[in-house]
């Protein structure tokens, strides 16, 4: 078994091509890197449970990062998408293949806004609002 999931992004996706800021991006954690992106993005483990978040959560749902770990981050999720988009995540992380999930996120006041969901088996990226 390996050490981890492959970390999926690298520095020159989050900050610009300067030599300053690449240096910069070096010295910063994995998770500083991660809520740096322009998407939000989160680590799962095999059974679905989310493990992390990045700041961009927040934003897209009102939810905090915190309060959305482990499957309190399905409640984020609307009803009618949930048990589609569990089945087709956790299959897609257990055969290790790469995914695209379209589900509605609800922020704190329950409105649902339509998104797309692309993630490699651990790592899930929420990468646009579709309009």
């Amino acid at each position: 078994m390996t050490s981890g999931p492959e970390f999926p992004f690298s520095s020159d996706s989050v900050l610009s091509e300067t030599s300053g800021d690449k240096q910069h991006a070096l010295q910063l954690k994995p998770q500083q890197l991660l809520d740096r992106l322009p998407v939000t993005v989160w680590q799962a483990n095999d059974q679905g449970q989310i493990i992390s978040l990045s700041a961009r959560w927040q934003l897209i749902t009102g939810h905090a990062p915190i309060e959305s770990l482990g499957e309190a981050f399905w409640n984020a999720v609307l009803l009618e998408d949930r048990d589609l988009s569990f089945q087709q995540w956790t299959n897609a992380c257990q055969q290790q293949q790469p995914f695209v999930l379209h589900l509605h996120l609800c922020s704190i006041k329950g409105k649902p806004d339509p998104f797309l969901i692309q993630g490699v088996a651990g790592w899930v990226r929420c990468s646009q609002r579709m309009l």
